[in-house]
């Protein structure tokens, strides 16, 4: 168990293979995962000054080279890439001049570092040099900074050129660069880590950004370090350390039930060995197989250990009844002989309900149906196998079969199972119907621990950065600097923004070449691409210039919201000129495919679930009515609990929303144990009536201490601080306790109402204590 390797990456949450699937891998491979940020508080009058910057290009450099990032931007990086287009420009309108005066700048920068000078001496030689080596041209010179706005020589030590560049009307950040100034007290860096490290490498990656904003520091600045990838490698690692705690709580609840409920001493807590095996193989299996540790996998293992009690209590069942006329020995056969073929029946059932799962948009939920359909096999292997020896090893005694009496306070009547049945097929369809209104949450700090630190900070970074997540649309063509490229795209950026005021747009290729607010030719963008620094041009352009990408930040806000905004944009992104494709991707679409797939495939997962089963039933030699006598409960315990759902307004996550296939597969168990002792009862009861009436109470209490043992695994996942898995394991727990009620009723129920001929109905009378004794 200790080689899984943990996964609670956002990854989880989207179909790789789709457009946003593809569009993200595109834009991450290229540019980097979604953004870290470097958050610094303070006036900005402060940050922008000449100490300030000075400190800021250094956090910025230093967050560049630390192993893993692909790319920082923050504003010093922007203010570096305006002095190289305002000296490209220069050297167009000047000419030789130009060149000689950056040689003169250079110069001076070499002997002011030799002497010693800090940054804000040194860029003031520089500029001294340049414009004595311009001569009679620097007015011209100055001239050109102006007409870019820009006030004195460019320096990242000129505090009148930087807030020019970076402030408005007011002294308020620009609107354009609200993604990295959001506020007047704050400033953002934002670092975009390489696609593809594991989470160790992340959190490594982490460590050195914390270090460097301790550095920055003591240079004067606040810096706090946030960001999805941080919480996801956080989480990731907590996973590890809760699946320590949540399984011998499990464990040790199991045991209490087994000796508990079984009225039986306390050697009787070893049955629950073949469950622990089954537990500890399927974990063991999933490491080869790469399903990794997720959310998925904690919330499947402790539901395996429950299954896998429920097979053990089913074959002691029938050993406790075995062992009032037989030898512990051939108890043990006779159980066996008679339960195993049953349980591997149902086993099958159940795994094919949860490959089901399979079909769901979301990897999560993928992975949790394959956890558990491969723990249902392992778990009634080690069953038959093991619990066999164990029961005659611990008999000392015989023990009387136990009966729910309280199931045997129906007295069936056709008219009455007519009525259930007419009941119970209203809940069903009512159930389908609603399925598409349970509302999904696309919040991935679900996936994350309360109180993880990494999610406070991501938190407060998202209220001062106005976004907790990314649009990151990729631009592809054959060459995306080409005008009508960059016209568009600057258009693009325009209509998005205005879509929500909440919209944040990030760094990119028309913000770099659109110096003086016009679009320039190719030839221009060429040009200028050639002498902006790479690390600039490569966090929003491939050096083939078939790919770059337009980001906006946006807030986590109701998935409803964000659907109808990502329509929109998608709206937009299709009017991309001849020749080039945009598409959506990050973080934010993501979720809303995630949503938009969970909610369009809820009913159809369910009937698919009820699809599979019924039909791999009839392949088994179950026959059509005897099929719908199982599936048929199962199907209206889960379509009950999906109106219920609908009707209380939970907002469900994408872990929870595939409850329904999954209590379809769960709860055929307890409808193919309680058909099989109704269908041996008429051959000794007389009738489908008295078989239907007898037979629960015998059978009931083992399917209801299956049921309180696989409630408990679900349950167990409640103390887990990880909000996705609470919500799951509550609402599963509740679910399986619900279902199993509907089983005890609805199969003799459907047995009278399906009956294929129909004869007299014969209560049970006096000798009614005869007839159970008979059964």
């Amino acid at each position: 168990m200790t080689q899984l390797s943990s996964d609670a990456s956002v990854s989880l949450l989207t179909d790789p293979g789709g457009d946003t699937g593809r569009a993200t891998q595109a834009v991450e491979s290229a540019f980097g995962s979604e953004p870290v940020a470097l958050v610094v508080t303070g006036a900005l009058g402060d940050t922008l000054s000449a100490p300030g910057m000075t400190a800021l290009q250094t956090l910025e450099s230093r967050a560049r080279r630390v192993p893993g990032v692909q790319t920082a931007f923050g504003p010093a990086t922007l203010v570096d890439t305006t002095i190289e287009q305002i000296a490209r420009i220069v050297r167009s309108e000047l000419g030789p001049k130009a060149d000689a005066a950056e040689r003169a700048a250079r110069r001076a920068i070499e002997i002011a570092k030799e002497l010693g000078a800090d940054k804000a001496t040194t860029d003031a030689a520089a500029r001294e040099a340049r414009l004595e080596s311009l001569g009679p041209l620097r007015q011209e010179y100055e001239r050109l900074f102006a007409r870019f706005g820009a006030v004195g020589i460019p320096s990242l030590t000129n505090p009148a050129f930087v807030q020019a560049l970076t402030l408005g009307a007011g002294g308020a950040p620009k609107a354009r660069l609200r993604w990295m100034l959001p506020d007047a007290n704050h400033a953002i860096v934002l670092v975009r880590l390489r696609r593809g490290l594991d989470d160790s490498q992340i959190r490594r990656a982490g460590e050195h950004l914390q270090t460097a904003a301790r550095d920055a520091r003591k240079r004067g600045l606040h810096v706090e370090v946030a960001g999805a990838p941080l919480v996801a490698a956080a989480v990731s690692r907590d996973l590890t350390r809760q699946l320590g705690i949540l399984l011998p709580v499990v464990i040790a609840i199991m045991m209490l039930v087994l000796v508990v409920a079984q009225r039986a001493g306390r050697r009787r807590a070893l049955l629950l060995v073949p469950a622990l095996v089954a537990t500890a193989v399927c974990a063991g299996l999933s490491w080869p197989l790469g399903l990794g540790l997720t959310p998925a996998t904690l919330a499947a293992l402790p539901v395996i250990l429950g299954l896998g009690i429920d097979f053990v209590i089913q074959i002691e069942s029938r050993y406790r009844e075995a062992r009032a006329t037989r030898r512990p020995h051939r108890a043990a056969a006779v159980a066996v002989s008679e339960m195993g073929p049953l349980i591997i029946r149902a086993g099958c059932a159940m795994a094919a309900g949860f490959l089901v799962l399979l079909a769901s948009p979301v990897p999560l939920v993928q992975r949790l149906g394959l956890v558990l359909a491969l723990g249902v096999v392992v778990a009634v292997a080690a069953a038959l196998l093991l619990t066999p020896a164990l029961l005659v090893a611990l008999d000392r005694r015989r023990l009387a079969p136990r009966e729910l009496a309280v199931a045997g306070k129906l007295d069936w009547s056709r008219r009455r199972a007519l009525v259930v049945t007419a009941i119970s097929g209203v809940l069903l369809v009512a159930g389908i119907l609603t399925a598409h209104g349970v509302r999904i949450s696309g919040d991935p700090n679900q996936l994350a621990s309360s109180g993880l630190p990494e999610l406070e900070r991501a938190v407060d970074a998202g209220e001062v950065f106005g976004s907790a997540g990314q649009i990151r649309v990729a631009v592809r063509g054959r060459d995306v600097t080409a005008a009508p490229a960059l016209r568009w795209m600057s258009g693009a950026q325009t209509r998005i923004r205005a879509l929500d005021p909440r919209l944040r747009p990030g760094p990119s290729l028309t913000e770099l070449v659109t110096a003086g607010g016009r679009i320039p030719d190719g030839t221009e963008s060429a040009a200028l691409l050639k002498v902006a620094p790479p690390t600039v041009v490569g966090a929003f352009l491939t050096p083939s210039r078939e790919l770059t990408e337009l980001s906006f930040g946006a807030p986590l806000t109701d998935a409803e919201d964000l659907a109808g905004l990502q329509t929109q944009i998608d709206a937009i992104l299709t009017t991309a000129p001849a020749g080039f494709t945009a598409t959506a991707g990050g973080l934010v679409p993501t979720l809303v495919d995630a949503v938009r797939g969970i909610q369009g495939g809820r009913p159809w997962l369910l009937l698919a679930a009820v699809g599979i089963i019924a039909l791999l039933l009839l392949a088994l030699g179950y026959g059509a009515r005897r099929t719908l006598v199982i599936v048929v409960p199962a199907a209206v315990a889960s379509g009950a609990s999906s109106l219920a759902l609908s009707l209380s307004g939970v907002s469900l996550s994408p872990l929870s929303a595939s409850l329904e296939p999954l209590l379809v597969a769960i709860t055929v168990e307890f409808a193919i144990i309680v058909e099989m002792r109704i269908t041996g009862a008429r051959r000794t009861a007389g009738s489908t009536i008295a078989a239907a009436t007898l037979a629960p109470p015998q059978v009931g209490f083992a399917v209801l201490t299956s049921a309180v043992t696989a409630a408990l695994g679900f349950a167990v996942l409640v103390l887990s601080p990880i909000p996705v898995l609470r919500q799951f394991g509550a609402l599963a727990a509740v679910e399986v306790l619900l279902a199993a009620a509907v089983i005890l009723v609805l199969v003799p129920a459907l047995t009278i109402v399906l009956e294929r001929r129909s004869p007299p109905e014969r209560p049970l009378g006096p000798n009614a204590p005869l007839a159970r004794a008979a059964v």
